[in-house]
């Protein structure tokens, strides 16, 4: 009975870890791909100068490096609490 308790209580913190893990890749996934496309606008004109710029595109590389390291880390939790699952499934 006590031995079914510590598995049950192990098996939950190894599923919510891989869902934290898997979670955290997704969002990084999603910060990575965002980073690509980041709009600038450039400092308003004075208003003699006549019309507006326009909006140009630019790589946010701080945002694409914090991004890609959490989707890094992220994968890597989720990958290995997700295979110690599996591999304690096979053996029981």
């Amino acid at each position: 009975m006590n031995e079914e308790r510590a598995d049950f209580w192990r098996n939950l913190f190894f599923y919510i870890v891989s869902f934290i893990g898997l979670m955290i890749f997704i969002f990084s996934i999603v910060g990575v791909s965002s980073s690509f496309f980041s709009v600038g606008y450039p400092k308003m004109p004075a208003p003699e100068m006549g019309s507006m710029p326009a909006p140009y595109l630019h790589v946010d590389v701080r945002s694409l490096i914090n991004s890609g390291t959490g989707a890094v880390v992220g994968f890597f939790m989720w990958f290995f609490t997700w295979r110690t699952i599996q591999k304690e499934r096979d053996i029981m």
